[in-house]
């Protein structure tokens, strides 16, 4: 069985409320993982033999007797629903066969998944037909070729997984909200691991103890039962990296003996701004009748790349300041006209280029971006003019849309430009902070 504190309020400076957690059982049973490339096929027979996953994670050593015949065996990744699982899982291949010999099994680890979990406590999960996982230790830990070992007596699916782990182990978190983490284990092993965050519990944030300068800070829970909680509380603007590493060295007590083990989280900090482009041009200098218009675009900004999406060009639209002083004049916007705000121009089968290029042109921070964007011309709009009487031919309005540069700091505040459309008309930057969630709880 599993179990996972889940925090369900916590008061202002990291005070818990613990009448508000609950601590959750979950399921032992999950769906089969479906396939996620092709199968990996050899033939191996009485006298043994091995065969290795495509992507070099899972081995199977079958020493002499184990089988009866010459057989075809299989190894499919898949995907892994295993909780706490790593990685993608395997399905095996003949299902149900039975090994008249142990057949050993070798699981290779990244030097990335040891740093989210040592791998003298990773576990062995075997799935059945039904979908229940079963719990197993590995015999045997090789740190030099980072292989863990254990041995099955027949085929299922398999799956590495970690008895305990940060959660989140990984995350895309924005500058300026919060986020909290916990420790999250898998109970029932053979030798299970047991928490004494008593004893030594501290965080870390980018190798500093409870974090602290341009990355954020971390604040630690007080313990309960057992488990760690702490809440990081990222900078508000963008710092000169953005992968933040928070670590946990807490003291694991398993198979009588008590260690400091250290798991490690990775957030991946960003920040986001919705930028709105609006624009004004009098159809016809000294008549009164203008035409407005607008588009929008998310900007998605790391220390290092900013990328522009959710372009969005809005139909133009006419309003009257003031009556024509001479005559009678008409706006005409029909679907292809575009007004004079048009961001980005577009593919002949329609694709949108939301932009050429983007880059930082300050980088103290908060930082300034710079967005060039390509522009072409456009039918804005047209427009018929009557002066007593006489109807005057329908004039074709082309021009250069906007914009062509945008500029803005990366600083959380509201922002507010106005540029100078190549003395067509001023258009006006307005810049806000996309924000989405201040608190982020992640469950498992």
């Amino acid at each position: 069985m599993f179990f996972l504190p889940l925090l369900l309020g916590i008061a202002a400076y990291g005070q818990i409320d613990t009448s508000r957690i609950k601590y959750v059982e979950l399921p032992d049973s999950t769906e089969i993982g479906t396939p996620l490339g092709e199968a990996t096929n050899k033939e191996i027979g009485p006298k043994g033999g091995s065969i290795r996953s495509a992507d070099g994670r899972l081995e199977f050593i079958f020493p002499s007797g184990a089988l009866d015949q010459n057989t075809v065996i299989s190894i499919l990744p898949v995907t892994n629903f295993a909780p706490n699982g790593t990685g993608v899982a395997y399905q095996c291949e003949p299902s149900g066969i039975r090994f008249r010999k142990p057949v050993e099994v070798a699981f290779h680890y990244s030097d990335e998944e040891a740093e989210v979990c040592p791998p003298d406590l990773m576990g062995f999960a075997q799935q059945d037909h039904t979908g229940k996982w079963s719990i197993l230790d590995y015999n045997g830990w090789d740190s030099l070729n980072k292989t863990l070992k254990g041995s099955i007596e027949h085929f299922s699916e398999y799956a590495n997984q970690n008895k305990l782990q940060l959660v989140p182990r990984k995350y895309e978190l924005q500058v300026g909200d919060t986020l909290t983490l916990h420790v999250c284990f898998r109970k029932n092993y053979v030798s299970e691991p047991r928490l004494d965050t008593n004893e030594v519990a501290n965080w870390f944030v980018n190798n500093r103890l409870n974090g602290g300068g341009e990355y954020g800070i971390i604040n630690p829970f007080f313990p309960q039962w057992h488990y760690a909680y702490a809440q990081y509380f990222p900078p508000n603007v963008l710092p000169s990296k953005n992968v933040i590493t928070i670590q946990l060295q807490v003291l694991i007590s398993q198979n009588n003996k008590a260690t400091v083990k250290t798991f490690t989280s990775r957030i991946i900090l960003f920040d986001e701004y919705k930028v709105l482009i609006t624009d004004t041009v009098e159809s016809r200098v000294g008549e009164g009748t203008f035409v407005a218009d607008s588009g929008t675009f998310i900007a998605r900004v790391t220390p290092s790349a900013i990328n522009v999406t959710n372009v969005r060009n809005y139909p133009p639209y006419s309003f009257v300041k003031h009556k024509p002083p001479f005559g009678k004049i008409d706006i005409l916007i029909k679907e292809d006209c575009k007004g004079s705000v048009n961001i980005g121009i577009s593919k002949p089968n329609g694709e949108q280029i939301s932009y050429s290029q983007a880059s930082f042109i300050e980088t103290d921070k908060p930082r300034k971006v710079l967005i060039t964007f390509d522009v072409a011309e456009n039918l804005a709009f047209r427009y018929h003019y009557q002066l007593r009487g006489a109807n005057m031919p329908i004039e074709m309005m082309p021009m250069v849309s906007v914009p062509s540069l945008v500029s803005f700091y990366v600083n959380g505040e509201p922002q507010k430009y106005q540029i100078d459309a190549n003395a067509v008309s001023p258009y006006t930057i307005y810049v806000r902070r996309n924000q989405h969630e201040s608190f982020h709880f992640p469950r498992q």
